[in-house]
This record gives structure tokens, C-alpha cells and sequence, in this order.
């Protein structure tokens, strides 16, 4: 079971904003978001488990068996008290590789 360490919503509306997609109406935001959202949530659960140390990882894991979020949230937080930033970085490295791949394959179907 993959712990939820990241607030979805919240990654959500920073992808919207990074890609400057707010204007456009929640079904194509959606098309939009369902090509990336699951890639850098991973990428930035990932970041975020790869901050804390191994004994707050197996404690992780035991909460998350427990399906005790807020205590999942709570031991997180201690351990990476800066998340939102490490998470909004993460997301933002994830865009811009995402971003130079698009280049790239419009570059050679040029």
C-alpha cells in the first residue's frame, strides 16, 4: 500500500498554475492533468520518503497499513517540515522534464 504523503488536491491546483491551464474549463484540464498528475505525485512521494530516515520509513509503513492519515500526515510533517516546498519542487522538475520530452518528439516529428 503507497502511503498518501501528498495532498492531491494541492498538487493539483500547482500543476494547473505551472502549466497556466486555469483558464481552460475542468474537462480539458483534466485531459491535461490525467498525462502528469500520476507521474509527479510519484515523483514527489518518492522525494519526500527519500528525506526521511529508514526507521520513519518502516514507521510509515505501519501507519499506512493502519489507514491512519493523520498520523501518516503527522510523522511526514516532522520529518520533512519544509513538504510543501519539496513536494512543489519536485512537481516543478517533473514539469519541466515532461515539458523537454514534449519538445523533443515535436522536434523530430518536425
Amino acid at each position: 500500500m503507497t502511503p498518501k504523503i501528498i495532498d492531491e488536491n494541492q498538487l493539483r491546483e500547482r500543476i494547473v498554475a505551472e502549466l497556466n491551464i486555469g483558464h481552460l474549463d475542468v474537462s480539458e484540464q483534466e485531459e491535461i492533468m490525467g498525462a502528469v498528475s500520476d507521474v509527479l505525485l510519484k515523483r514527489a512521494s518518492v522525494e519526500v520518503m527519500r528525506r526521511m530516515s529508514a526507521e520513519a520509513r518502516a514507521e510509515l509503513d505501519k501507519l499506512t497499513e493502519a489507514g491512519d492519515e493523520a498520523a501518516v500526515s503527522a510523522l511526514v510533517r516532522k520529518c520533512v517540515p519544509n513538504l510543501e516546498e519539496v513536494a512543489t519542487q519536485a512537481a516543478r522538475e517533473g514539469l519541466a522534464e515532461h515539458k523537454r520530452l514534449v519538445a523533443e518528439l515535436v522536434t523530430k516529428q518536425s
